[in-house]
């Protein structure tokens, strides 16, 4: 610091650093500060002190890093040679092919472009004020090894769920390499793209390495664009009723289709305006046309053709309540159609698939629904009005005699079934008309057994009394 005074200073002075403490009269610009270094001389009295300042700035120096050596394989189109440099350079200098090569762009060497051997590339920095330039020499050693083929550009349609990136290579790739998603789009599986994944409009770059065990890392790299695909839409099966009016096709696929024509299930072409009373079913087929980089796209639309449903008319059954399984189905009226289903709105509990068990119910009436669901068509309701009725019973059978003529009276009371239609065979005899209903018969000569039936118009079970 000394040196830097002017004039011709004093000897034997103090040195104070910017942050105010002392200082060594020697400045290193490696560790010191950068500020104002002032030198005090101290005076005798009458004197005063004197000083002087001395204002260092620092300017950082330019650090091209050390001199290196790339091994790479002569396979190699993108080897990046600022990776070679040691030490910590800067990343502003700028690359001199040394050898003239020609294969040197930027940072990027194309050992493709070359025959084996070794070249040089000069990594240079210039000076910045007082700071000289620097500058390092990366060395590349291009031996031969796998290849991983040659990458660059390729187009591809939007459409496509499954490139094989391999077919964007040139050269002769060696098989057993990785592909990597340089981009991280999540597009790649193995070596298969899904380009629907991908913006059209953008690049994204996709790299194939081969490890050699003499070259190390043997890569490629494909440049992949898309370009809008043709989207027909989705197809799927489409029932229709007969009775439906014209039906847009278009309006039913999924998705928004892109313009296109449609073909019959004959390959005809079909204007889209499908009348079930009139067209046929089947597949119909809904074609955009395809562009340079896609082909053309397609969705089908499979067409069923359902009649209206008939659940038959409303219909009455009369059964006895000893049956464990009644079929309803004959109760409907018209021309039902099989296949429905039954219901039994008021919760009996007694139906079971269109049958029904009687023993579980007392005497009355009970309705039960029957529906005949169609795709495509809506559902058709009947009902069947099921009336249970119960079998006759006989009770308090009693035999009077009349010991004067010789003769008997056969007596007995008839509950349930339908006592407007009591019959009693075997025997004459009278009911009375009103409840309870006792049978009386003419007499019986006390030498003759009788045997009746009692039954009634439902015929649920007729009863055998004899005696």
């Amino acid at each position: 610091l000394f040196g830097l005074l002017t004039g011709v200073p004093d000897q034997g002075g103090s040195w104070i650093g910017p942050d105010g403490l002392g200082h060594a009269v020697t400045f290193n610009p490696a560790a010191d500060l950068g500020g104002a270094y002032t030198y005090v001389v101290t005076a005798q009295a009458p004197c005063v002190n004197d000083s002087a300042t001395v204002f260092v700035s620092l300017t950082e120096a330019p650090d091209a890093g050390g001199d290196g050596t790339l091994q790479v394989c002569v396979t190699e189109d993108s080897v990046n040679v600022f990776s070679g440099l040691t030490g910590t350079p800067d990343t502003t200098g700028s690359w001199t092919d040394l050898d003239g090569t020609g294969a040197l762009s930027g940072a990027t060497f194309n050992a493709t472009s070359v025959a084996p051997g070794s070249y040089q590339f000069q990594y240079f920095l210039p000076g910045n004020g007082p700071c000289p330039a620097d500058s390092a020499v990366v060395t590349v050693e291009v031996g031969t090894g796998l290849s991983a083929g040659v990458g660059g550009p390729v187009t591809i349609c939007g459409g496509i769920t499954a490139y094989d990136l391999f077919q964007a290579l040139g050269g002769s790739p060696d098989p057993g390499g990785t592909w990597s998603d340089d981009l991280g789009t999540g597009s790649l599986t193995g070596s298969l793209i899904d380009a629907s994944l991908l913006p059209a409009g953008g690049t994204y770059p996709f790299t194939y390495t081969v490890q050699d065990p003499n070259c190390g890392d043997v890569q490629a790299t494909v440049e992949v664009s898309t370009t809008e695909f043709p989207d027909p839409g989705s197809g799927g099966p489409l029932v229709l009723c007969s009775t439906d009016g014209v039906v847009d096709l278009t309006g039913e696929l999924g998705g928004a289709p892109d313009p296109g024509s449609w073909t019959n299930p004959g390959g005809q072409p079909f204007n889209g305006q499908f009348d079930p009373a009139v067209d046929t079913p089947g597949e119909y087929v809904y074609t955009v046309p395809g562009t340079s980089s896609c082909p053309d796209t397609s969705a089908v639309l499979d067409i069923t053709i359902n009649q209206p449903p008939d659940a038959g008319s409303d219909g009455q059954l009369l059964a006895c309540d000893t049956l464990t399984a009644l079929d309803l189905f004959p109760g409907l009226g018209g021309a039902p159609q099989t296949g429905g289903t039954w219901s039994d709105p008021g919760t009996t509990g007694a139906l079971t698939n269109g049958l029904v068990n009687t023993t579980l119910l007392p005497a009355g009436s009970y309705a039960f629904d029957y529906t005949v669901d169609v795709p495509g068509c809506g559902s058709d309701d009947a009902s069947v009005v099921l009336t249970v009725v119960e079998g006759v019973t006989v009770r308090a059978v009693q035999l009077d005699c009349n010991e004067e003529d010789r003769t008997y009276v056969v007596t007995f009371i008839i509950e349930g079934g339908d006592p407007g239609t009591y019959a009693v065979t075997g025997l004459e005899g009278t009911i009375t008309e009103q409840a309870p209903y006792v049978f009386e018969s003419v007499p019986v000569i006390t030498s003759e057994d009788f045997e009746v039936i009692v039954d009634d118009q439902y015929g649920c079970g007729a009863v055998v009394v004899a005696g």
